[in-house]
């Protein structure tokens, strides 16, 4: 995973200075400055990504808590002062929340017992992962396209809104995610996996729908 990340870092870097000098090169200001950081930043994600899909098919659930749970609060927590305080900016938050991502990785991998040991070929992975791109690249695309009619039809500030309003509202899909989280390795070292898996779903249903009325 990390191998992975950092073969990305370079592209990445390429792709993020080619957006600044061609399709963002009217935007300025802090639209500007995000987008480029999100993009340069993409291998951080990966590598978050990676490692929180290893630990889940191994049901240690400790580092995918800290992985998922820890930045957020503590960067909530830090923007918070920050505003309170008085020196928000675009800048500050940009770092924050890149340097508590890789501190939460780090962090994880330290809680998981794992070390960087004798690297894996990644061409199987690879293989293996190019089969179940598209799908998982039409499921992001169905979470978002939404919000490229919204823009333009409401404008940016009700974006903002809406995009607010969204996240929100995928309060009980988190934590339904959360039960499948638990239940992926109980469910691969079962040999009666209908059954396990019915009661996983029923879980799922009801912690869900209960969620979803109080959102």
């Amino acid at each position: 995973a990390v191998r992975l990340a950092l073969w990305e870092l370079v592209p990445a870097l390429a792709i993020a200075v080619a957006l600044a000098y061609g399709p963002l090169s009217d935007v300025t200001g802090a639209a500007r400055v995000a987008a480029i950081v999100f993009v340069a930043a993409a291998p951080v994600g990966v590598l978050t990504l990676c490692v929180t899909m290893i630990f889940i098919g191994e049901g240690m659930l400790r580092p995918v808590v800290i992985i998922e749970v820890v930045p957020a609060v503590v960067l909530a927590a830090v923007v918070a002062v920050a505003y309170v305080g008085g020196f928000l900016s675009v800048w500050f938050y940009l770092a924050a929340m890149v340097g508590f991502t890789v501190l939460s990785v780090v962090l994880a991998l330290g809680s998981g017992g794992t070390g960087l040991g004798a690297a894996l070929p990644l061409q199987p992975f690879l293989r293996f992962g190019a089969r179940g791109y598209l799908g998982y690249l039409a499921a992001l695309g169905t979470i978002r396209i939404d919000q490229v009619f919204v823009g333009p039809i409401l404008g940016a500030r009700q974006l903002g809104f809406y995009a607010v309003a969204a996240s929100i509202a995928q309060l009980p899909l988190t934590l339904g995610r959360a039960v499948a989280s638990r239940a992926f390795g109980t469910v691969a070292q079962s040999d009666d996996r209908a059954e396990l898996m019915s009661r996983y779903m029923r879980l799922s249903l009801l912690v869900a729908g209960i969620l979803a009325v109080a959102v």
